[in-house]
């Protein structure tokens, strides 16, 4: 259950990167894999999934929870970043 929702938090982060991107923000993490993994988020779920494996080859599946909570605080925090966004961005338009 852990792996599948690490997983799925890892795709949503990068999901909610690009659409932030999209509006003008910036990447907190200026590593040009970090960037390049945005535009690609299929190298996102890969490295997520290369992560849970080795974690459960090494027997430290315990990890992925609080990985899980981490990655879901970055996902809270970009989809707050995002709402606030577009509605700044709309307030903007609708008043000027």
């Amino acid at each position: 259950m852990w792996d599948l929702l690490f997983i799925g938090l890892v795709f949503l982060d990068g999901y909610l990167t690009q659409r932030l991107l999209e509006i003008g923000a910036t990447e907190a993490n200026p590593n040009p894999f970090v960037l390049w993994s945005v535009e690609h988020l299929w190298a996102r779920i890969l490295v997520a999934i290369v992560i849970v494996f080795l974690l459960r080859y090494f027997d430290k599946r315990k990890l992925l929870e609080p990985l899980s909570f981490v990655c879901l605080g970055i996902c809270i925090y970009n989809g707050v970043m995002l709402t606030c966004g577009k509605t700044a961005i709309w307030a903007m338009s609708l008043f000027g």
